[in-house]
């Protein structure tokens, strides 16, 4: 996976670089660049322990990470619509769609 988070500058200076944008897969025919807990372990080293994590939030800005969860997913459960998430945790939606999707297990920052 290429790295995309912003690095410390060489000047020690204590900054961080802006980060690289980040590319979102809408095309179910060749997802790519998908995250690992070995990932993102390897991408969070790089950085001071104490720096915040935050999520986007709802309709703008960012919010802190309350807790995180392992769930399930159902892959690719949206896939092509711009407005959700390709996947759908499956404790969100009816059973109908068992079978019908690869199940995985993730893990959700909340």
């Amino acid at each position: 996976m290429t790295s995309q988070s912003p690095r410390k500058d060489t000047q020690q200076t204590g900054t961080l670089a802006p980060p690289e944008p980040l590319k979102r897969c809408y095309d179910t025919t060749e997802l790519k660049d998908l995250m690992t807990i070995a990932e993102l372990i390897k991408e969070l080293e790089q950085y001071p322990q104490d720096t915040r994590v935050v999520i986007r939030g709802y309709e703008g800005g960012v919010d802190d990470v309350d807790e995180v969860e392992l769930t399930e997913i159902y892959l690719n459960h949206n896939a092509g619509t711009w407005y959700y998430g390709n996947h759908e945790e499956v404790s969100s939606i009816s059973s109908r769609s068992e079978g019908k999707y690869e199940k995985v297990p993730a893990i959700h920052l909340i």
